[in-house]
């Protein structure tokens, strides 16, 4: 279990140098799964709150702000929720929270699909 600060800063720093490779090997271990696009999104055209977020992170971690925002609006977002794990550690640890996440994902995930629809 990651318990630190150091810790968690150490995680995100590693998944950082490996966004940051430019022929992301994750990109293509999730092609190569059937993950990318996600089936909701492959089969009903249905984005979730993560969807893009790969490329959208890799165009934030090179600095292209607005690539990362037109791959998925929540991108920055994400890393802010991101950053503030890493300092504070916050985890979901009732059943109140989790439902308070489910409705959060499924709110932004209907964002994703307002402001980004799929083609």
């Amino acid at each position: 279990m990651i318990k630190t600060v150091a810790q968690r800063t150490s995680a995100l720093l590693v998944v950082a140098a490996v966004v940051y490779i430019p022929a992301n090997p994750l990109v293509r271990l999730e092609a190569v799964l059937g993950l990318s696009p996600a089936p909701l999104e492959r089969y009903l055209g249905i984005k979730n709150v993560f969807s893009g977020m790969t490329e959208g992170m890799h165009q934030l971690i090179h600095g292209e702000l607005g690539k990362a925002l037109n791959a998925n609006i929540l991108t920055p977002f994400v890393v802010c929720a991101l950053l503030v794990w890493a300092v504070t550690g916050i985890h979901v640890t009732t059943r109140q929270q989790e439902v308070w996440a489910g409705l959060l994902f499924i709110g932004l995930s209907a964002l994703v699909n307002i402001v980004h629809p799929s083609p």
